[in-house]
């Protein structure tokens, strides 16, 4: 939350609350990423020009040219002038965000905290012990403090992997690995809360899967049961 969101401009305090039950609260100021923001308007620069070429390189084959020479300038000319900057850039920021982690405020009890705009809460929602056997359930929950009414609510579901899934994919217990459930459906946080969405080609292939084995299986599945019903019948 801190590396994502506090960014000093949009967002300049954030209360988390720590494993440890205590609340920290987190500060930061344009001045914070003077260094890195110096640089920034050219990485993005750089990094825009690259993904448009490359674009571009993508779609010659299918209107019947040759891609070989643009492919050539991105690897050979805008790739290693733009991959140093964007690595110093990104370690400037780590080393900022790092200095604003270091100067938390530590909070025993709600009730000593400054005041906040704004609350977000995320909570497990309790479903059915079957439908837990296979499902993740939470919601998010975003309160305006100043008018005293709930502004904003967004539930999950997600869908647990198997084992062979969780050892593969780095120990992650959903379904898409790295991504939490369908990012084609759960970015509602992101687009509407923080407007920022990215889909992912391999999460999407991943979700379509699953979203086909799921139809399948429920075919079956009523195939099935009607099947019974009829013998129950007779």
């Amino acid at each position: 939350m801190v590396r994502n969101y506090l960014d000093g401009v949009h967002l300049k305090v954030l209360g988390l609350k720590g494993e440890d039950g205590d609340i920290y609260v987190y500060r930061a100021s344009p001045e914070d990423f003077q260094k890195s923001e110096e640089i920034r308007p050219e990485v993005e620069r750089q990094q825009k020009e690259i993904a448009e070429l490359s674009a571009q390189a993508f779609q010659l084959p299918d209107l019947g040219k040759d891609n070989t020479a643009l492919w050539k300038r991105i690897r050979e000319e805008l790739e290693p002038v733009a991959k140093p900057l964007k690595e110093q850039y990104e370690k400037l920021r780590e080393e900022e965000i790092q200095k604003i982690i270091s100067r938390a405020e530590k909070y025993s009890s709600r009730s000593l905290l400054p005041q906040f705009n704004y609350m977000v809460s995320l909570q497990r929602v309790r479903l059915s012990s079957f439908s837990e056997r296979f499902v993740w359930c939470d919601e998010i929950r975003v309160w305006d403090n100043r008018k005293e009414k709930e502004i904003a609510r967004s539930r999950r579901f997600l869908g647990y992997s198997t084992m062979v899934g969780v050892r593969s994919l780095g120990g992650s217990p959903f379904e898409g690995g790295g991504g939490l459930g369908d990012l084609r459906v759960y970015r509602f946080d992101d687009r509407v809360l923080f407007s920022y969405a990215k889909v992912n080609t391999v999460e999407t292939d991943r979700n379509l899967f699953r979203r086909e084995m799921y139809r399948l299986g429920s075919m079956y599945w009523r195939k099935k049961n009607k099947s019974m019903v009829i013998q129950d019948a007779k």
